[in-house]
């Protein structure tokens, strides 16, 4: 009977030791921040990028007041961190994150379990293929991030992405 109340202790304790593992990996952002995963884009200027294929949980997120007030063009404009018409943070929930962003489809999300918000740093943005409509204008929109850290503001933990592209997200359209 010994023999099987430690093996059952055994087995009980390596159970909850891999639980705590599992625990540790969806609260932590990783050290190294390659974005690689899929864009999703929308509005006037509203762009997420999932961490990688596999890493949906993890997103970095950009938003523009509007292309007008950024005074967007075909050319790069280099824009400092922090600023109050332009916002980037990283994301993290505790399970894949992808239905909401552009709020066109309802579904239940996970919890989100991480936020790091870019406090300094360069974005250099520029649009191309402008394209009016009868009521919006759709174009693309081609950012560059140049050293941007970004910090937990409940935690002080704080990252950086020293050199991120992201080329031609279309926006300009509103989801409906």
């Amino acid at each position: 009977m010994s023999k099987l109340r430690l093996i059952f202790t055994v087995m009980i304790s390596l159970l909850l030791l891999n639980c705590n593992k599992d625990e540790e990996k969806e609260s932590s952002l990783p050290e190294e921040l390659n974005f690689s995963g899929s864009v999703v884009s929308c509005n006037d200027f509203s762009i997420s990028q999932s961490l990688s294929i596999e890493n949906k949980n993890i997103a970095l997120r950009i938003y523009g007041t509007s292309k007008e007030n950024l005074d967007l063009s075909n050319e790069f404009r280099e824009i400092k961190l922090p600023n109050s018409d332009l916002t980037t943070r990283i994301l993290m929930w505790d399970g894949a994150e992808s239905g909401n962003f552009c709020n066109d489809v309802f579904y239940e999300e996970p919890n989100l379990v991480g936020e790091w918000k870019g406090i300094s740093g360069f974005l250099k943005v520029k649009i191309s293929n402008v394209e009016e409509l009868n009521e919006m204008t759709l174009y693309d929109i081609t950012i560059l991030l140049k050293d941007v850290t970004y910090e937990n503001l409940e935690t002080g933990d704080k990252r950086k992405i020293s050199d991120l592209i992201i080329k031609e997200a279309r926006v300009g359209w509103m989801p409906g």
